[in-house]
């Protein structure tokens, strides 16, 4: 591992600079040979990957980095060369890091934490480390089932007699609760290594811990648990936590065969077991011991029935996490574990009961039960389930009632779901039912009393992933003598396909927060006007007898409204005054002509999508009021010839659609002068508006636009004389166009670099018209490839050139 200390590698390599020096003198000292061998040492050493003083700016931080490189590299030779790690599959790396958060080279006190599911292989990982590094303490003890000994009879103070009798080598009876002072002197003088494994509860631990943080300097403690929550109550940093994780493909498959010992015949096999098991050791082991010395024909029963059976060793530990939430936190796992394509699920069922759902999803994230990705504002927007876990909680509910799935809490089985509605067997009992009407064979029909009994019923989804829009598709649930009622408990009502024209007038929204009734027959949602005080998502789309929406003030929380394709509507909706909640409005593939002076109402509308809207004719002025909007699409409404005067700064508007997805000829004429109030505009997109002439010089002044889209605008023939003040722009696409010149102003697009700071310039593309390399270029060569000049090195790299020749 070479260093280059205020050294150029270059040099090392060819014995060039000082080195060349070196050697002259050397060569008149030296044998030929001798020489050629220090030159070749030189070389060869330049080549291996080291460390050079010249990118590590700082000499203290180039040290504690070589020191680290050092300490991890003897680490792994002596994990590598150790014999008590045979048999572990995968244990090396694991154990690497570990030893990496322990910092055995600091002389303080230092708790680190392992985390994961159950069955991972946490003990496993401990139980390694253990083994390998206790000797170098002055005592060392490895307590497991902490969890579970702690609930015992003063288990706390059992614990704390038992690990200072091990550290301190005592099995003195004497040694007792209090503990005396010059128990707890000795404790403090010793450098202790100490794992304290299966730690599930911080109240009843805490006291353990506590005592045990009073060792001396040098000593060590790792916590083993499944819930991340408990090390970060001990205060143990998320840098100082390593999550074990599943094993990858190699070793999984590595470590099934260990247990399983297939034959040839059950090879391929072998592969989708694996993968069922989705990393987890425990469940490798147990499936892998099962199927030992077992026929293909067995192999295959048990793969079968994998998704239906869970192996009752698997669920007892998995169970020991869910055991451990509350009530609420269980109602949570158990609809993302049953619901499992409709992982937000949870959210809306806990912001119905205004509790804070991030909060309870962090919960289960942190005892190992779900995996959470959030967005950039930190917020989640999506859970993955490991699919052991699920098959738990679906394990869970089928024990509730194994014989009659109508008296279970949760239905997602086809053949169950299809029983239960076409029998009229649901009960009370029930509270979420799912079906993807894909997947019947054939139309069922229901009767008026199906949900009369499921009064509790809080989701109901009736989807698809078929084309909404196909007519061609079939209903396929059918209620031909109308529908009673359904459940008053609702959250989310999710009947794609919807076959009545209205919902039963009894229904009462009061806790919907969803409805979703997209390519239904409905024509209003029902007779007479019903608030739904909760409701934030409101989708139509393709619904194409809806003739009007009822009063929007009836939904003073909506967010978001989709009435896509509903071609009977031919106005805007009225009703939207004062509605300062609606973020989405979409209205694509509608009748409206206008969209009229109202708008200015929707105060926090972001996003506005109006495309193949092919009558909209005219938008009014008022739109300059929506300070929220981020985005308005107005592809193919090829009707609108002018876009409205913006009286007013628009600064979160991000993107402005107007082109054409069909190649339509839009009618657009002109720009208005006011465009440059969206000073925050990053995308305009005018691509195939034939009749837009000239762009304003107006358009300039918008110092945030990165992309500009022309694409077939045959009829324009020139920019803004100042279009090089566009000092954002990262992509002009202008083919298709008629464009004459480039304004030579604008070359400074190209050439622009923040003098001074550092910066690199710009990024950008630019396509444009015709059959040669215009000859404004000032670089201009024949053949495949070219060269940038020296003499041209600050003007920013091309990364595409494109010549259409025809």
């Amino acid at each position: 591992m070479p260093v280059f200390y205020n050294v150029d590698p270059s040099h090392v390599r060819k014995q060039t600079g000082s080195f060349e020096c070196y050697f002259a003198n050397y060569e008149e000292k030296e044998s030929p040979e001798e020489v050629q061998k220090w030159r070749e040492a030189l070389t060869e050493a330049s080549n291996l990957s080291g460390w050079d003083s010249s990118v590590i700016r700082t000499e203290s931080k180039l040290v504690g980095d070589i020191v680290e490189d050092v300490w991890r590299k003897l680490m792994n030779e002596h994990i590598s060369a150790s014999s008590d790690f045979e048999g572990l599959v995968g244990i090396h790396k694991r154990i690497e890091h570990v030893m990496s958060l322990l910092c055995l080279d600091m002389e303080d006190v230092r708790i680190i934490g392992i985390w994961g599911m159950g069955g991972i292989g946490k003990t496993t990982i401990a139980r390694a480390v253990f083994n390998f590094i206790s000797n170098k303490f002055d005592g060392a003890c490895f307590i497991e089932k902490v969890g579970k000994r702690l609930l015992e009879n003063d288990g706390s103070s059992r614990l704390q007699l038992e690990v200072l009798s091990k550290v301190l080598h005592k099995e003195n009876p004497k040694l007792d609760t209090p503990i005396r002072p010059f128990i707890m002197e000795m404790f403090n003088q010793k450098k202790v290594f100490i794992v304290l494994d299966d730690v599930n509860n911080f109240l009843q631990s805490e006291t353990l811990v506590d005592c045990l943080r009073r060792c001396g300097l040098g000593s060590r403690i790792i916590i083993t648990s499944r819930d991340k929550q408990v090390l970060c109550n001990f205060k143990v940093d998320d840098h100082e936590i390593y999550e074990a994780k599943g094993f990858n493909n190699h070793e999984a498959l590595e470590l099934f065969r260990k247990y399983a010992k297939p034959t040839e015949d059950c090879m391929a096999l072998s592969y989708r077991i694996v993968y069922y098991a989705k990393g987890n050791p425990l469940a490798i082991k147990v499936l892998g011991s099962s199927l030992k010395g077992k026929s293909k024909r067995e192999w295959e029963s048990a793969l079968n029935n994998l998704q239906e059976i869970v192996n009752p060793e698997i669920f007892d530990v998995l169970n020991i996490s869910y055991e451990g939430l509350n009530e609420e936190e269980k109602k949570l796992f158990l609809d993302l574990a049953c619901f499992d394509d409709l992982y937000d699920v949870g959210k809306y069922m806990f912001k119905t009961e205004l509790l804070d759902c991030d909060y309870f999803l962090s919960v289960l994230s942190a005892k190992s039960l779900v995996t959470i990705y959030k967005g950039k504002s930190g917020k989640i927007v999506e859970t993955q389930m490991h699919d052991l876990l699920q098959n738990m909680g679906r394990e869970i509910v089928r024990r509730e009632s194994p014989k009659n799935p109508g008296k279970r809490s949760r239905v997602w089985e086809q053949d169950d779901v299809i029983r239960i509605l076409k029998n009229n067997t649901g009960t009370d009992a029930v509270e979420g039912i799912t079906l993807c009407i894909d997947n019947l064979k054939e139309d069922i029909h229901l009767s008026p009393q199906v949900f009369d009994e499921m009064y509790n019923l809080r989701f109901l989804f009736f989807h698809t992933h078929e084309d909404i829009h196909d007519v061609n598709v079939s209903t396929k649930v059918y209620i031909p003598n109308g529908l009673n009622c359904l459940s008053d408990e609702l959250r989310i009502l999710n009947w794609i396909r919807y076959p009545l024209r209205v919902l039963p007038s009894n229904f009462n929204p009061k806790e919907l927060l969803e409805l979703n009734l997209s390519g239904s027959k409905i024509e209003q949602l029902w007779d007479v006007p019903k608030p739904a005080p909760k409701l934030k998502w409101l989708i139509l789309d393709g619904c194409k007898h809806l003739t009007r929406i009822p009063n929007l003030s009836d939904f003073p929380l909506l967010e978001e409204l989709d009435l896509s394709n509903c071609e009977s509507l031919v106005d805007f909706p009225s009703s939207v005054q004062q509605h300062n909640h609606l973020r989405n409005l979409t209205l694509r593939y509608t009748a409206i002509e206008e969209v009229p002076s109202s708008i200015q109402s929707l105060t926090n509308l972001t996003e506005l999508y109006l495309y193949n809207c092919t009558r909209l004719k005219h938008i009014s002025t008022s739109i300059c009021k929506l300070k929220s909007l981020s985005s308005l699409h107005l592809a193919d409404c090829y009707k609108l010839e002018i876009f409205p005067e913006i009286l007013e700064t628009m600064e979160s508007m991000k993107s402005l659609r107007f082109h054409s997805y069909f190649k339509t000829n839009m009618d657009l004429k002109v720009l208005p002068l006011s465009i440059e109030r969206l000073n925050g505009l990053q995308s305009l997109e005018l691509s195939d508006c034939h009749n837009l002439e000239m762009l304003p010089s107006s358009i300039c002044n918008l110092t945030s636009l990165k992309n500009l889209y022309l694409v077939n605008c045959s009829k324009l023939v020139k920019l803004p004389d100042n279009f090089g003040n566009l000092k954002s722009l990262e992509w002009l696409d202008c083919s298709g166009c008629s464009l004459m010149e480039i304004p030579e102003e604008s070359l400074r697009i190209m050439q622009h670099t923040e003098k001074g700071s550092g910066k690199p310039p710009n990024e950008f593309s630019i396509h444009l018209p015709g059959n040669k390399i215009p000859e404004w270029f000032s670089y201009q060569s024949l053949g495949s490839y070219c060269c940038q000049p020296a003499s041209q090195k600050n003007i920013l790299p091309i990364s595409q050139v494109i010549s259409n020749c025809g």
